[in-house]
């Protein structure tokens, strides 16, 4: 069994990473080969019997002693069966010391874990199975023997292991006989030969054998899409990793080839391939062209992949092996900036801070009147405005949608105070950000204002001393602004959590 791996990285680029083995094999359990002798009204040689089951494997036998009857059925008429679903009618029947039945060119191929069971007569009370062996060949020159692990009988429903078979008065009659897979190496092969040998250890008696079945483990074609998740979500800017798990399947054109990948998704226009529109088929070739691929990316969208396994006449495999995600990928839209001080008159110059609620986005922002764009001047620091000034803003984030313009107009007077001259000295806000108890030091301020994102005052308090502490605990979480109110106006932001 092997475990194909195609991946698509960063930005949906095929790699095609080869052969490991598998890690999710699945199977199915049938009969490989089963045969009941038929009816029979009449002693037959092996080779001139013709109510076999199965005719595509050969019947041979050592010498004439081997032959097909119905005496003494599995399944006789006045009795209930006396193994389960034993089939009555014909048998095979061996009395002669080292005489043999051969059963060749049982196609075993693909198939893992085989168990061989069967019907056996114990025609005395001394018999034992060790009055005949079971063995299995590749080559029709080295045998390799069978190990009979247990046995049941529904006669009298009881079971047990090999070295338990019963023996004594009341023992006769019919038991199933099964070699079990752990026990054994019955090995996958295009012609498996199986044969039944007799051997009289020193006690008259002959075998009886009935109802051979031999089964084993199919592995089924699958296929899944390991990445991303079915629902997952990305934006432009993200790298994403495509794994294509495919098992027990080959593909063509190997010697043995099954047949195709099959890729339906909306995916494949963008992977560079001029003419490439789904669906595509894939077969060895292709998957290696596609390992070429280079970095790809994705607008904006909601994107679908369905894989399917199809024969070589490209339609889907039975079972079906067929797998489906969803993703999207989704294009952020960056947070309107917000000044700190709202639009107005003043009368005291102001210092003025902009932020923005997305994470990592930077602002650029103009004082002429033009609206600004990512070649104005970068915000770094709080603005002061000392004359009538119109300030307009944008954030922007990479691989995401730009916020709108803002804009705010201040227009400072001054004519009746004059110019303040205070000089504020150093403010301390600590924690920042803050949780609970929020402390402001400062000098020569007399009112303490904390202002939400869209200028709502939320808490207002004098200030009479150098020092104070503000319970910021009900506050929702996000960005604020401390405006403490003297002879001038400073603003001071702050991060609520």
């Amino acid at each position: 069994m092997k475990k194909f791996n195609l991946f698509v990285s960063l930005i949906m680029v095929l790699v095609l990473m080869g052969f490991t083995n598998v890690s999710k094999a699945q199977y199915v359990y049938e009969t490989i080969y089963s045969e009941t002798f038929g009816i029979t009204t009449t002693t037959t040689q092996v080779d001139a019997h013709t109510d076999y089951d199965v005719t595509t494997v050969a019947y041979t036998a050592s010498s004439t002693v081997v032959t097909i009857r119905a005496t003494n059925s599995s399944n006789p008429g006045d009795t209930a069966p006396q193994y389960p679903n034993a089939s009555g009618g014909a048998l095979l029947y061996m009395n002669n010391d080292a005489a043999y039945f051969d059963i060749s060119g049982i196609n075993t191929t693909g198939y893992q874990g085989l168990e061989l069971s069967f019907g056996y007569h114990k025609t005395g009370s001394a018999a034992t199975l060790d009055q005949f062996k079971v063995e299995y060949s590749t080559d029709g020159t080295v045998w390799t023997p069978i190990n009979m692990t247990h046995w049941t009988r529904q006669k009298d429903t009881t079971d047990g292991v090999y070295s338990t078979f019963p023996a004594g008065s009341g023992t006769t009659g019919w038991y199933y006989i099964t070699c079990e897979a752990d026990s054994n190496t019955i090995p996958a092969t295009a012609a498996l030969q199986l044969r039944y040998t007799y051997i009289s250890n020193g006690i008259t008696s002959q075998v009886r054998i009935d109802d051979i079945k031999l089964t084993g483990a199919r592995p089924i074609p699958y296929v899944a899409v390991l990445s991303p998740e079915d629902g997952a979500e990305f934006t432009p800017c993200d790298s994403i990793q495509i794994g294509i798990d495919v098992q027990n399947f080959s593909f063509y054109p190997a010697p043995t080839g099954d047949g195709f990948l099959k890729i339906e998704s909306d995916v494949l226009p963008f992977l560079g391939i001029p003419g490439l529109q789904s669906p595509i088929y894939c077969d060895m070739t292709m998957m290696m062209a596609m390992a070429n691929i280079g970095k790809i990316t994705l607008p904006e969208g909601n994107y679908s992949m369905v894989v399917t396994l199809v024969g070589l006449d490209s339609l889907p495999i039975s079972p079906l092996a067929t797998d489906t995600i969803n993703v999207s990928v989704v294009q952020e839209l960056v947070e309107n900036p917000q000044f700190s001080i709202a639009s107005g008159d003043y009368t005291t110059v102001q210092n003025v801070e902009i932020a923005t609620e997305t994470e990592d986005a930077v602002i650029y922002y103009t004082t002429d009147g033009t609206d600004p764009d990512e070649n104005s001047t970068l915000y770094t620091g709080a603005i002061e405005v000392n004359d009538t000034m119109t300030i307009k803003a944008i954030a922007m984030k990479e691989c995401a949608t730009s916020s709108d313009i803002v804009t705010a107009e201040y227009n400072i007077d001054t004519t009746t105070t004059g110019i303040s001259t205070f000089q504020p000295t150093t403010i301390s806000i600590s924690p920042n950000p803050a949780t609970s108890l929020l402390n402001v030091s400062a000098k020569g301020f007399n009112q303490i204002e904390i202002v939400n994102f869209i200028g709502q005052v939320v808490y207002k308090s004098t200030m009479t001393g150098n020092h104070t502490q503000v319970d910021v605990s009900n506050l929702n979480a996000g960005i604020y602004f401390v405006r403490l109110t003297g002879d001038a106006v400073v603003t001071k932001k702050f991060i609520k959590k």
